[in-house]
């Protein structure tokens, strides 16, 4: 049967170990297919709502499993009242996603949550939208969470964390002004970000637009290679503080093979950005 949480309080000590606790056991289990066609589903439950990824054949969630707790497993399929989110093809990218998660032990409903691994799985993105900034999860948690812990939600777990910047050298070193000062890799867009500068970088595969990016951060902050062939596969947020005669904050995205959704989804350019993509940012 689906996995049905009750609400209840989380010590403390279960959000600051941001971590998967993957249990070896549970690691050589079924998978999927490659090739096959999935579905990113939920059901709604009376406090929560129950994300998992299925073929049909097998499904993969945060199961609850009798004596053990929540273990991400690979179980039988089983036909229920559900609904359907995405449907995405079961490729190499996904069936490594699969592998890093399966076996995960340390279940949050606020940190780690079966939203958080279905979606993961699909995208790549570690993000509830319960849990973000007025969803249902936020609410009956946010007053008890420390800022150090408000700061985890929707990021990755230790043991998924990208290490991006290939060399924290400046590319320039010549340069001490005028460009954007790296900051961190958030997990995605939020409306509190709104009094900054958001630039979209746009372009067809092999385009050049994570060197692009380096050259606005004099540094690599985004993976690239001299090959027509994609080199980012997601969406990516890139965050960082300009350095020059105003301290203006600034977000990059890069659009490339997008499987990701930001909290505020970009639905009309022309809406969203009035000036695009003519003027993709100002000087104040």
């Amino acid at each position: 049967s689906r996995t049905v949480v009750a609400m209840a309080g989380e010590p403390e000590e279960v959000w600051l170990d941001h971590t998967l606790q993957v249990q070896t056991e549970y690691t050589k289990q079924l998978t999927f297919e490659r090739g096959a066609e999935l579905y990113l589903c939920y059901t709604e439950g009376p406090d929560t709502q129950h994300w998992f990824v299925t073929d049909k054949q097998l499904t993969i969630d945060f199961h609850l499993l009798t004596g053990t707790g929540h273990v991400v497993v690979a179980h039988a399929y089983q036909e229920s009242d559900f609904i359907i989110s995405e449907q995405f093809q079961c490729d190499a990218e996904v069936l490594r996603r699969v592998n890093e998660v399966q076996g995960a032990t340390n279940y949050s409903l606020a940190l780690r949550n079966s939203e958080h691994v279905a979606r993961y799985i699909y995208s790549g993105a570690w993000i509830s939208y319960q849990m973000r900034r007025g969803g249902s999860l936020r609410a009956k948690f946010e007053k008890k969470m420390t800022k150090e812990v408000q700061d985890m939600i929707n990021t990755k777990p230790k043991e998924l964390e990208e290490k991006e910047i290939v060399s924290e050298e400046p590319l320039y070193p010549n340069i001490k002004s005028d460009y954007i000062q790296f900051r961190s890799y958030p997990a995605l867009l939020w409306n509190g970000g709104r009094d900054s500068y958001n630039i979209v970088i746009l372009g067809p595969t092999g385009s050049g637009k994570s060197s692009l990016i380096n050259l606005l951060f004099n540094q690599t902050v985004a993976k690239a290679a001299p090959t027509a062939a994609s080199v980012t596969r997601t969406v990516n947020y890139i965050e960082g503080t300009y350095v020059g005669s105003k301290e203006l904050k600034h977000r990059l995205e890069v659009d490339d093979n997008v499987k990701g959704i930001p909290e505020y989804p970009i639905s009309d350019p022309h809406k969203d950005f009035p000036q695009f993509p003519t003027k993709l940012c100002g000087d104040g």
